[in-house]
């Protein structure tokens, strides 16, 4: 009875271990259900497919691996920015119609390299944002694929910078505009000491959801650039003020044409 019993009880312990074994595996290469899943180590994960295609995958690769960008990598940034800009430069007015296809292609690349170049150096997207009178020369149909230029008035919200070496520095911006999506950015040094910001007048430019400021949140203005930005927005009531200025120049200030007073 006894060697029945034994009998039995082998193959059962067997398959119980079995049964260990092969949960006990599986559990060990999903991990703890208490904890994410490892992530594969694959870091161009992070890069997108338009700026791997503007500026090539091997920069791309170096992109995603850095914390701050490097000097190469702002370079191919600016190229692809500066690229379309020699092309428009290059045009006659109007633009004829037998070239946009090159000016289309140029055009993609530089929305993908201006929308890196707002997330890791805001200070030189806003060099290579086109002006008012620029954007007026390209066709209706180019325009979603630039960057929106705007200037209003805003909450700012700082956030702390909890990466290493920043020890909570206020560096991450939110700008709450009113009726418009919230969006994103780095902000200037200068902002961490307003006492208020609430109502502040701002001016910069955005593209997905992510911003540049310009540090003051005035746009002086003139010639061309002023025909074009008087087109756009409207005259401030009390129209004149004294300042240093540019002869023939204006300022854009919280969507309103501010003129100096000669």
């Amino acid at each position: 009875m006894s060697g029945l019993r034994i009998s039995v009880l082998i193959p059962l312990i067997s398959l119980v271990v079995g049964l260990l074994l092969l949960f006990g595996g599986r559990r060990s290469q999903e991990g703890d259900p208490g904890t994410p899943p490892r992530k594969t180590e694959d870091r161009n994960l992070s890069v997108s497919t338009p700026i791997r295609y503007a500026i090539g995958a091997e920069a791309a690769s170096t992109i995603a691996r850095r914390s701050a960008p490097s000097r190469r990598d702002l370079a191919l940034g600016r190229n692809a920015a500066e690229r379309f800009r020699g092309w428009l430069e290059a045009q006659p007015d109007p633009i004829s119609p037998s070239i946009l296809s090159e000016g289309s292609s140029l055009l993609e690349h530089r929305r993908a390299a201006m929308k890196w170049l707002i997330r890791h150096d805001p200070e030189e997207a806003l060099v290579q944002a086109l002006s008012f009178a620029e954007r007026e020369r390209l066709p209706e149909a180019w325009l979603p694929l630039l960057e929106e230029r705007f200037s209003t008035v805003a909450e700012l919200v700082l956030l702390p910078d909890c990466s290493p070496g920043q020890a909570g520095r206020e560096t991450n911006l939110i700008v709450i505009r009113a009726g418009q999506p919230s969006l994103r950015g780095l902000a200037w040094a200068q902002m961490t000491e307003f006492r208020s910001k609430n109502n502040l007048p701002v001016e910069g430019i955005a593209l997905d959801s992510w911003t540049a400021l310009m540090p003051n949140g005035v746009k002086l203005v003139s010639g061309r650039e002023r025909a074009a930005t008087e087109r756009l927005f409207p005259v401030a009531p009390s129209a004149e003020f004294i300042a240093p200025r540019e002869a023939g120049s204006a300022a854009l200030i919280a969507g309103q044409i501010h003129r100096f007073a000669e």
